[in-house]
């Protein structure tokens, strides 16, 4: 095995503090074969974790602390210490550097590019600056680190804008990363609380606690302040447990005796056993003035402790309904009342709820080991709600984990479908505009966006998905980056500009469906191409689909139960849903008892008005967006698709892998191509592009359309057939295919 990478990270001194500890709680949990940490701090004093640090197989350096005045001294010290372990070609022995201490990161870390190490990453944990002439510097100091750093990583949005700017977290920069713990340490555990009490003496007291160092962020004074009002109240034998310490401990101590609290308040100082002393409490009151995130409360949620925290704290800490916030411009009383009005509840484990939740360090460990060791790859997708390239998008970033350090762009975060727990998303904040002139310059912001992120992620690929984001990848194209455009329906080979563009750029054109490859290389003549069919999580759509539906505007009970038919996909005219309509009026005309549900994204106005003209809105449903589509699918008698175009419709392979007997229109690309000519399912006639949602009409293909189904629904021998036949087919489009197919792409292997 060869030697791990290292990774040097740099602090101000190795105590007991939240990012001191949560950076041991991570290398803790790092596989240390593969990914090795070293320190630099700013401090003479022995750290608290030194002798750990060092147990572990890392390294500690010093510097000198920053004093304005030493700046060249400083600058110095840093470059002595990198060129000293550089080899003789010049590459650093630090495969990144990593700056938590972002005050001076402006300055150290372009002299670690300068010195060779090949990654740079400023890590914001804070989401405020010390008061007076300290953090006005601070602020000077940091006005320009978003430019200096390649990666910056963020706790939290607050944080994020705080150290980085508001422009740089919009512009998609910042990559967030929880404060991780080692959850299962802080499970509910009676006996341990119950030691702890005892050891203190405070075995029938109601106890409020709360964690972290002496110092003007924290703002015990105010803290003070509310455990006053709930003593001075006498409802419950109160008392306080104060954990850390810092240089103004004895100003907080001096106040509790001036409070006249003073025998009530345990000051304890740093415990190694902090989780220990969080199944002592009953209520955790955190009233700071600024955090990053703070690794306490997600501590305090975790122990299953109601918490009552300052509203200037990020949001993102919140993960359960545990958490309380308030204004710490209130009077202290309205906090009393707060808690007051919480004595009581049941208290329960939330370890696997915060594990869930991204906030377990053995999960950060994989995926900081992913980051630190693997290629990295981008994927962009303009948005991420309720769509099939959408899907595959996500699909392929969770493929990949294995293999890659994987990061999806959008370029607006708004109605995310999807589940993203644990995926990478970069917003870069640019969503829809209207008007020819803003469309234009939108595409050129997000071109410009998207190529800064590559220029610094250095992404081995970039893979697009749809239209626009096909635009934007290439023309955000840079010399260290392949470019892979996904090519997902006809109207994507269809438009000639486009296309000239792209075979220009692309260093390959994935499509969809072998016709659109075909496509592709007789008109365009570019031969760089494959298809890549989308891939099924059969399993997954199974188990979901047996979830019951319970939002039908019909009675499923009754005997004479309706029998259901169903058409999937967003209001747009590709779709062709007014053909649809017009067949199923002629259907429910010789069946009665059918209904018809039209599932999708969109208003679906115009189809509204044809429903309302041919008088079945009682047999019409229009449910919208569905994050679980397949409960409906499994409760439906038959899958229908009306589309003149596709590219390669993902419902069409999701209804076959539930059974449900399909009909599909024979349109151009795709459903042709999945159902081998008809082999594995009916096609009838494509019924044509030109919109008509007049009711007066009804064309000899739609009626054609309708006698197919009836046909189908009056014939169980044929529908059992159907649908034996499409599992078999649906079984060709699974995961393993998939990822062995794009992997060979990525390697530049032909498939």
């Amino acid at each position: 095995m060869g030697q791990p990478v290292r990774i040097l990270h740099i602090l101000g001194n190795t105590q007991l503090g939240g990012a001191e500890s949560r950076i041991m709680d991570l290398y803790r949990h790092m596989d240390r074969s593969v990914v090795q940490f070293d320190f630099v701090v700013h401090s003479k004093e022995e750290g608290y974790f030194n002798e750990e640090i060092r147990k572990l197989g890392g390294r500690i350096f010093r510097v000198p602390r920053f004093r304005v005045l030493n700046y060249f001294s400083y600058c110095r010290a840093w470059k002595k210490l990198l060129q000293e372990h550089r080899d003789a070609d010049g590459r650093s022995e630090f495969h990144m550097i990593q700056g938590h201490m972002t005050s001076t990161a402006a300055i150290y870390l372009p002299i670690a590019r300068k010195c060779g190490i090949e990654t740079t990453i400023a890590h914001a944990r804070s989401a405020g600056v010390d008061k007076g002439l300290k953090g006005i510097l601070t602020r000077f100091l940091r006005r320009n680190l978003s430019k200096k750093a390649d990666y910056l990583f963020t706790c939290s949005e607050l944080a994020g804008i705080s150290v980085f700017g508001k422009k740089a977290v919009d512009q998609g920069r910042t990559r967030f990363l929880p404060n991780a713990i080692d959850c299962q340490k802080f499970a509910p555990d009676p006996l341990v609380r119950e030691k702890i009490r005892r050891e203190l003496g405070i075995e029938n007291c109601y106890v409020i606690g709360h964690v972290g160092r002496f110092h003007y962020a924290k703002n015990h004074e105010y803290l003070l302040c509310v455990f006053a009002e709930l003593v001075k109240r006498k409802t419950r034998d109160y008392v306080l447990l104060l954990l850390g310490e810092g240089s103004g401990m004895e100003d907080i101590r001096i106040l509790s005796r001036e409070l006249g609290i003073g025998d009530k308040v345990y000051f304890l100082g740093n415990k190694s056993n902090v989780n220990d002393y969080y199944q002592a409490m009953d209520y955790f009151v955190y009233p700071s003035r600024f955090e990053g995130m703070p690794g306490t409360i997600v501590e305090a949620q975790t122990a299953g402790l109601r918490c009552l925290m300052s509203d200037t704290i990020c949001k993102e800490v919140i993960a359960t309904e545990l958490v309380t916030t308030r204004s710490i411009r209130e009077d202290p009383g309205l906090w009393a009342d707060e808690i007051e009005q919480h004595l009581q509840y049941q208290r329960s484990s939330r370890v696997d709820e915060m594990k869930e939740l991204g906030f377990d360090v053995h999960g950060q460990a994989v995926l900081m080991t992913d980051f630190y060791t693997k290629e990295k790859l981008l994927l962009i997708s303009p948005m991420l709600h309720q769509g099939g390239f959408e899907r595959v998008c996500i699909t392929t970033a969770r493929l990949l984990k294995p293999y890659y350090d994987v990061s999806i762009v959008i370029f607006d975060d708004a109605d995310i479908a999807f589940d993203i727990r644990g995926l990478s998303i970069i917003n870069i904040h640019l969503g829809v505009r209207n008007g020819k002139l803003a469309k234009m310059t939108n595409l050129m912001r997000r071109a410009v966006r998207v190529r800064k992120l590559k220029q610094r992620m250095k992404p081995v690929i970039a893979y697009s998905f749809g239209p626009s984001a096909n635009m934007v990848n290439a023309l955000s194209k840079t010399s260290l980056t392949s470019v892979f455009l996904g090519l997902r329906g006809y109207q994507d080979v269809a438009d000639d500009p486009k296309m000239k563009l792209y075979v220009r750029k692309a260093d390959r054109i994935i499509c969809c469906s072998k016709e659109i490859e075909a496509i592709v290389q007789e008109k365009y003549g570019y031969l760089q191409t494959a298809t890549l069919y989308n891939p099924y999580d059969a399993e997954g759509i199974t188990e979901l689909s047996k979830e019951k539906v319970t939002d039908l505007p019909w009675k499923m009970e009754d005997e004479d139960r309706p029998r259901i038919l169903i058409g999937v996909g967003r209001d747009d005219p590709i779709k062709g849903f007014w053909h649809l309509i017009k067949a199923f009026y002629l259907v429910q005309k010789e069946i009665p008892q059918m209904r018809l549900i039209i599932m999708g994204d969109g208003s679906f106005e115009q189809a509204k008005s044809l429903v309302s003209e041919l008088q079945l809105e009682q047999k019409v449903y229009f449910p919208g967006v569905r994050k679980n589509p397949y409960k409906y699918l499994a409760a439906s008698e038959m899958f229908l698709l009306s589309s003149y175009t596709e590219g390669f419709p993902n419902v069409l392979v999701e209804a076959m892998i539930l059974g449900r007997p399909l009909i599909s229109t024979d349109c151009r690309t795709g459903p042709a191509e999945i159902l081998d000519h008809g082999k594995y399912g009916i096609l009838v006639p494509d019924m044509g592009d030109t919109e008509d949602y007049s009711g007066a009409t009804i064309s000899e293909k739609e009626t054609c359309f309708a006698e197919k189904i009836i046909e189908v629904l009056k014939d169980s021998e044929r529908q059992k057939e159907l649908s034996e036949l499409e599992r078999k087919r649906a079984g060709e489009f699974d995961y393993d295919s998939y990822v062995d197919n794009l992997l060979k792409l990525c390697y530049n292997e032909s498939l």
